[in-house]
């Protein structure tokens, strides 16, 4: 499976290397991530509880303020 990853990374980063991209396609790949933790997220916040909301609040507020996620990751942590 690691081989699997590897290929399909480095495929994918030499691909792009050689295809020339515009604005909206990049500005979309870089939107990726965020994308794929919402769909992650989501659901699971939707039949959850109090706590889970707080420490999503808290995630949100500390990467807004910082701008930071690993920082609100730990804010979150750090109060549950």
């Amino acid at each position: 499976m690691s081989v699997a990853t590897y290929v399909t990374k480095a495929g994918g980063l030499w691909l792009l290397g050689r295809v020339n991209i515009s604005q909206r396609v990049e500005a979309g790949l870089q939107m990726l991530p965020g994308g794929i933790v919402l769909s992650i997220l989501g659901p699971e916040l939707a039949t959850s509880g109090p706590a889970e909301w707080s420490a999503a609040a808290i995630v949100l507020l500390v990467v807004w303020r910082t701008e930071n996620v690993f920082l609100g990751l730990l804010g979150a942590s750090a109060a549950f």
